[in-house]
């Protein structure tokens, strides 16, 4: 999806202890690694569904299972649990059926582009607002060391790209919560709460509200609604982690 540029201090402070500290019974390391798995899991959900791909979000959903214990006193979870049983499902309907219904919502049908996947087809008629958004967004994730992979012909407001881009804003986060770095923990989180303000939280219930309306009973309906509640739901809690643990100073054993 991305490629990264590592720096040399990637390795640096390796072998240290986890931060000891939870949130609603999660350690914050393992509830950073948790979210970087369900953005990963939306972001791929939305690429085109060709039958390696189905397959392996089956088996990656059925794996996931064992987080949902620990996952129950959130408000995303009845979403979470729909969408993982959706996935699981890779060949109900069948492929060749899912990839037509791809099409046919995302790309292109006899009636147009009924839900555009792409951040910009939710701007209005402003011309100059798609160019400003896009580079806006390559901005963005080249400040996080990030370039498009070679693999990926889509544009950076693409929403598998966006939520790719959470994936790996959370995966930072969970590495600085290991790391015992508070500070860098919360610019991690913080980074994160201004991109879903800025971008997921805007748009998505656009696509979401345009899929139900289109193919109310579709799998593609299940994941834009549970992408939808998601990183509305992550926004109240990072700014729950962001209460909790901005001016804490944490030490390191």
């Amino acid at each position: 999806m991305m490629t990264r540029r590592h720096s040399p201090g990637d390795q640096a402070q390796r072998g240290k202890k986890p931060l000891t500290s939870h949130f609603e019974g999660l350690a914050v390391e393992d509830l950073a690694l948790f979210r970087q798995v369900a953005y990963r899991l939306f972001s791929q959900s939305l690429l085109y569904p060709d039958e390696a791909r189905l397959a392996m979000l089956a088996t990656v959903a059925g794996e996931i299972g064992g987080w949902d214990e620990g996952l129950w006193g959130f408000a995303f979870a009845p979403g979470w649990s729909r969408l993982l049983s959706c996935l699981k499902e890779s060949c109900s309907p069948s492929a060749t059926h899912i990839e037509s219904e791809y099409v046919s919502l995302f790309l292109a049908n006899e009636a147009g582009v009924p839900c555009p996947i792409y951040e910009s087809a939710y701007l209005g008629e402003d011309p100059s607002a798609t160019g400003l958004l896009l580079g806006q967004l390559e901005k963005e994730y080249r400040l996080m060391g990030l370039s498009p992979s070679p693999d990926l012909k889509e544009p950076p407001d693409h929403a598998a790209v966006e939520l790719e881009f959470m994936a790996f804003l959370c995966s930072r986060e969970a590495e600085a919560w290991g790391r015992q770095t508070l500070a860098e923990a919360i610019r991690a989180v913080e980074a994160e709460r201004v991109f879903l303000a800025s971008h997921l939280t805007r748009w998505f219930p656009g696509i979401a509200g345009r899929v139900a309306a289109v193919a109310r009973e579709s799998r593609f309906a299940v994941i834009t609604e549970s992408a939808c509640s998601f990183s509305g739901h992550d926004c109240d809690l990072l700014a729950a982690l962001l209460e909790r643990f901005q001016g804490v100073s944490v030490e390191t054993p």
